[in-house]
C-alpha cells in the first residue's frame, strides 16, 4: 500500500495486481482541525483555468461551538436480524459489519447486542459499559456459530417495542442510539 500526504491532500494507492482484493479493508480518515472553518472552490477544469461561461462552485463549512459531550450518557443497541431471511451470506456480512462497529465504540458509552427473528436474544441482560471484557464477549458472540439465521420469521416490531418499553426506566430519555 502506497500512502502520500501533504498539508492539503492525501492519496492511498493499493498494489496493482491481476487479482482483486480477497477481503474488505477499512479506511479511516481523520481531518486535522476538523472543526476549523473551511472553504472549497470547484472549477470545471482541473488545470486551474476556467472556460468562459463554465460552471464554478464554492462550499463553506463551519461548525458551531457547543460544549456538549456528544456521547455522554449514551447507549448503543445493535439489533441484528437473525430471521430466516438472513441466509445465503447475509449473516456473514452482518458479522463483519458488527466487528467493525464494536471496534469503533467510544469508551464512555454503554452497549448491547440483540438478535431477533420471531423472538429476541440479548447478549447482556442489560446494556454494559464498554470495556475490553464486554467488547471481547460481544466479538465472540458475533464471531461464533451462535449468530446464525435460525430465529424463524422476522418480527422487528416486537423487539423494538420490548427494547423501548423495558429499557425506559433505566435509560435517560433521548440517549438511546
Amino acid at each position: 500500500v502506497f500512502v502520500k500526504k501533504t498539508d492539503t491532500l492525501a492519496s492511498v494507492k493499493l498494489p496493482t495486481s491481476a487479482e482483486p482484493l480477497s477481503e474488505d479493508f477499512l479506511l479511516l480518515i481523520n481531518v486535522k482541525n476538523a472543526k476549523q472553518p473551511r472553504m472549497w472552490v470547484e472549477k470545471e477544469r482541473g488545470d486551474g483555468e476556467t472556460i468562459p461561461g463554465s460552471h464554478q462552485a464554492a462550499m463553506v463549512c463551519f461548525f458551531p461551538n457547543f460544549d456538549i459531550p456528544f456521547f455522554a450518557n449514551k447507549e448503543f443497541i445493535f439489533v441484528i436480524d437473525r430471521s430466516d431471511s438472513m441466509k445465503e451470506g447475509a449473516m456473514e456480512e452482518a458479522q463483519r459489519l458488527m466487528k467493525v462497529a464494536l471496534s469503533l465504540l467510544p469508551s464512555d458509552v454503554r452497549f448491547n447486542v440483540v438478535g431477533f427473528g420471531g423472538s429476541a436474544d440479548y447478549l447482556f441482560v442489560d446494556s454494559e459499559d464498554v470495556t475490553a471484557f464486554t467488547v471481547g464477549k460481544a466479538m465472540e458472540y458475533v464471531s461464533n456459530s451462535h449468530l446464525q439465521a435460525n430465529m424463524g420469521p422476522t418480527d422487528l416490531w416486537k423487539v423494538l417495542r420490548d427494547l423501548f418499553l423495558i429499557g425506559e426506566a433505566s435509560v435517560p430519555a433521548g440517549t438511546r442510539k
